[in-house]
């Protein structure tokens, strides 16, 4: 009898160590959502001394819409996904490169198209919905130094 009770206390506390042990353990990564606006004032200094905005036809807000964009941090990586109206964007640190993952996700507009062909010096095609590709940077911030 005494040795039953000594059996169930020990199952009663492993199971009460093996319940409370996933509060005690720091995450591995962390996901939050993070709302931006972006400005480049280089940019709006260029473009108000030669007093032309191409794309626009009167001058332009420097208010831009802000863009959610997703986080997952890790303790040594990263990934940031964006979504733009035509694409979605992510970007992964992996310790020594940052990977950039493009995906076409709707059609571009046929105004804003024109618009982008007409001021550049490069003949264009829209990229087809579903296009996808990859693109490898590496980084200051690499392995050595972590």
């Amino acid at each position: 009898m005494k040795r039953h009770l000594i059996g169930r206390a020990g199952q009663a506390a492993l199971m009460l160590c093996l319940l409370l042990f996933p509060l005690c353990a720091a995450a591995q990564f962390v996901e939050l959502t993070a709302e931006m606006e972006l400005n480049d004032w280089d940019y709006w200094f260029f473009t108000d001394r030669i007093g032309q905005y191409p794309g626009q036809a009167g001058i332009p807000s420097i208010f831009n819409e802000r863009q959610t964009r997703r986080c997952v941090v890790g303790t040594n990586t990263w990934m940031i996904e964006t979504d733009f109206p035509t694409y979605k964007v992510t970007r992964w640190f992996t310790g020594s490169n940052i990977i950039e993952y493009t995906v076409i996700t709707k059609e571009t507009p046929k105004a804003d198209f024109k618009k982008m062909t007409e001021h550049s010096l490069l003949a264009m095609s829209p990229a087809p919905v579903g296009y996808k590709y990859t693109r490898l940077y590496e980084s200051a911030d690499g392995a050595d130094k972590l």
